[in-house]
């Protein structure tokens, strides 16, 4: 179980892991610089050794006791352990003062030490730390005792027994065992080293158990220093006193202190890991063959066999025998445990009691238990729903004696420790029965919780699609309902509109057919009042001047009515698909010629300029409609460009014979370029009073245009006025075989 450790408040605010080292190596310099170089007088060996040595001891015990108050009970007795032997410490250096030691000093001294060692071993046992989990409980045993049995028969051949053999008083034996307690600490940090987890092995240990170790092996030469009557105060044995002093302080206060940097940390724990897994699994094995060579080296200096030594070696060899053994069980046991513990879903093993015996990580975390230590041993069903199905085949494989091979699968639930119920798909399987075997089933549970969920989703989504279809009928139906009224108004509306369509079908062919009789009986009264004018104004001599001009003008109205009348005409022959047009190719001079002579009595013939080549070639066109064409646009320009040149152009050019006619008026709004080729339009209503015209010129050029396979189009010249411009197809004239062509020569 892992140890809480809080950080220490006091001296971590002053005091760090780093800096207390570095003063600990300023003080071991200076107190060896004194020890070289200082002077040999008594007193100030006496005092400044003394104070060397007293005050980094204070100061370690201050900062242990600070580190009591805050951590565990197992701190408490460490600082228990530091203060009596700091007592014991001040005794000998009493000792050393009253020179030679009094006798009633000594077994205070030597007790104050062996208790020293008894609590600091006692604390050191109590701190708790989480085991190692790659060996077995059975494997950590035997590494125990081979390891405390070897290192006890090596401390036993070269100091103990040493020890008692020599001339150790009774006075002294006291002092002496003191001092021997003190490798029971060390005992215990290798105990706890080998049976701790690598990565999380507290470095508090380490230390003390460093510490320890530094001041033992200063207390048995300083034992044998002073059982000779040759220690002095303020010699270099008090630097090792120091450095191992210094070493518990550094141990102490690294036990509070966070490391800083993690780059360092990482390094660091990487090498130690793997040092200290290597020295774990080869510590029993180094000791044994540690103390087999001390048997070896013995034999060959006193010629004989130390027989404890050999015996301890002997067992101890088939110690290793047996731990080697373990070792290939362990191998095995983990190969077939990493395949529950790899399992990503929850799997465990029961005995034949129905108790857990072993479960793997994914279990503990569905049921939301820490250790796996907190599991095992509890019932199987304890952490399931007690289904009948379940419970009778438990019940019933548990209690059955055959060969058969069982299994059971079907849904239930994981009930987890805060209350959960987890939906699961448990699968369990009876384990063939062998010689001696306790373990009885095998089982996994699938987690089945996304799927639930998904169903649950799903079934709610079928539902809600459920309710929109149904709510999608209605509207459809609805819909339907309108639509059917829609229709039948619709249909109504419809026959409606066919009635008026035929009835404005007939109005129109009545008003085409009333127009057209009203023209063509026009025409005829027309055309005899023409004849006749014509007649009296051919003998100008015998007409009065004012008669003449009067007549004149009655004249040129009978024209422009003569006009409007085949206007008429001729758009309601467009209009009913009757007027008949003849392509031909024309010779376009021809025909200006003739509109020339009829535009002879214009009021503003003057105003018109001709621009038309000789060599242009012939044109496909209806002659009576290009000549309409022509009088129409320039007619609109001489009426709505009052002032300025009217100039009639016209070109071939990529196989078209292009006519424009361009004045030098206001021009054209251009939002009305697009409607000016319509029925009955006039830029604007005021010039119907101003201009004379009906707005039928126009719509009559577009569609003679269109019907001839031209385009008209009207636009706005760049330096003012307006240009209407209309393109017809040349006519293809087939070339001569040649010998009609010498004939024509």
């Amino acid at each position: 179980m892992a140890v809480k450790q809080p950080t220490l408040t006091s001296p971590s605010a002053w005091l760090r892991p780093r800096e207390w080292a570095g003063g600990g190596v300023l003080l071991l310099s200076l107190h060896l610089a004194w020890l070289i170089w200082g002077r040999e007088d008594v007193w100030e060996r006496l005092w400044l050794s003394s104070l060397v040595t007293l005050i980094p001891a204070l100061l370690v015990l201050w900062l242990v006791w600070q580190g009591a108050s805050n951590r565990t009970t197992a701190w408490r007795w460490l600082a228990l352990g530091l203060t009596v032997r700091l007592m014991g410490d001040g005794g000998r250096w009493v000792m050393a003062i009253l020179h030679p030691a009094p006798t009633l000093l000594i077994p205070g001294v030597g007790i104050c030490y062996g208790l020293a060692a008894l609590l600091t071993a006692w604390g050191l046992w109590q701190y708790t730390h989480p085991l190692r989990t790659d060996t077995s409980r059975m494997r950590l045993g035997v590494d125990v005792i081979l390891t405390s049995t070897a290192a006890l028969t090596l401390l036993w051949l070269l100091i103990l027994r040493p020890g008692l053999n020599s001339s150790i008083g009774e006075a002294t034996f006291s002092m002496w065992l003191g001092l021997q307690m003190g490798w029971l600490p060390v005992l215990v940090v290798l105990n706890r080293f080998l049976l701790a987890e690598v990565s999380r092995f507290p470095p508090v240990l380490g230390g003390w158990g460093a510490g320890w170790l530094i001041l033992t092996l200063s207390d048995q030469a300083y034992f044998g220093l002073w059982s000779q009557q040759a220690y002095l105060l303020g010699n270099p044995l008090d630097v090792v006193w120091n450095l191992g002093i210094i070493t518990l302080g550094v141990a102490a206060l690294v036990a509070g202190q966070p490391l800083t940097s993690r780059r360092l940390l990482s390094r660091w724990q990487r090498g130690w890991r793997y040092a200290s897994s290597r020295l774990q699994n080869l510590l029993p094995l180094l000791l044994t063959l540690l103390l087999g060579w001390t048997v070896l080296i013995g034999y060959q200096i006193q010629g004989h066999v130390d027989r404890l030594g050999l015996w301890v070696t002997l067992w101890l060899t088939l110690g290793l025998i047996a731990r080697q053994g373990l070792l290939i069980g362990e191998t095995e046991f983990r190969q077939y445990a990493g395949l529950v513990y790899s399992i990503a879903e929850p799997a465990f093993i029961c005995d034949r009691r129905g108790m857990l015996r072993l479960v793997n990580p994914a279990f503990c975390q569905a049921v939301g238990v820490e250790h796996e230590q907190d599991l095992l041993g509890t019932p199987l069903l304890e952490w399931f729903t007690p289904t009948t199905p379940l419970t009778a085949w438990v019940h019933t494989t548990l209690n059955e004696d055959n060969d058969d091979e069982m299994t059971w699968a079907g849904e239930t639930q994981l009930l987890a420790r805060d209350g959960r119920q987890i939906p699961v798909f448990l699968s369990l399987r009876r384990l063939l029965p062998t010689e001696r075997e306790r373990l009885a089933l095998a089982g996994t549970a699938h987690d089945l919780s996304l799927q639930k969920a998904q169903q649950a989703a799903l079934q709610a989504a079928l539902e809600q699609i459920e309710a929109d279809r149904a709510q999608l009928e209605r509207l459809n139906a609805d819909l339907e309902r309108r639509v059917a009224e829609k229709t039948a108004d619709l249909s109504a509306a419809y026959a409606r509109l066919e009635a008026q369509n035929r009835a404005l079908r007939e109005l129109d062919r009545l008003k085409s057919e009333f127009v057209s009789l009203v023209s063509h009986e026009l025409r005829a009264p027309l055309t005899n009042i023409k004849g006749g004018l014509e007649l009296v104004l051919s003998k100008p001599a015998r007409l009065p001047v004012t008669t003449r001009e009067h007549l004149l003008l009655v004249q040129g109205e009978i024209e422009r009515l003569s006009r409007f009348v085949e206007t008429i005409l001729d758009l309601s022959a467009l209009e009913a698909g009757r007027l008949p047009l003849y392509p031909a190719p024309l010779d376009l001079q021809g025909v200006v010629q003739r509109l020339q002579r009829q535009l002879a009595h214009h009021p503003q013939v003057q105003r018109l300029v001709w621009q038309i080549p000789l060599n242009l070639p012939p044109v496909l066109a209806d002659e009576q409609a290009l000549g309409s064409i022509l009088f129409h646009l320039i007619d609109n320009a001489l009426k709505y460009a009052p002032q300025g040149e009217v100039r009639v152009e016209a070109q071939a050019q990529s196989g078209q014979m292009c006519l424009q006619v361009l004045d030098e008026g206001p021009g054209l709004a251009e939002d009305t370029l697009s409607l000016l080729f319509q029925p009955f339009y006039r830029a604007a209503a005021s010039d119907a009073q101003e201009t004379y015209g009906h707005g039928l010129g126009l719509y009559i050029v577009r569609r003679l245009v269109e019907a001839m396979g031209g385009q008209v189009q009207a636009s706005n010249r760049p330096q003012g006025g307006a240009c209407f411009r209309c393109t017809l197809p040349l006519a293809e004239i087939e070339p001569l075989p040649l010998e009609d062509a010498k004939d024509e020569a």
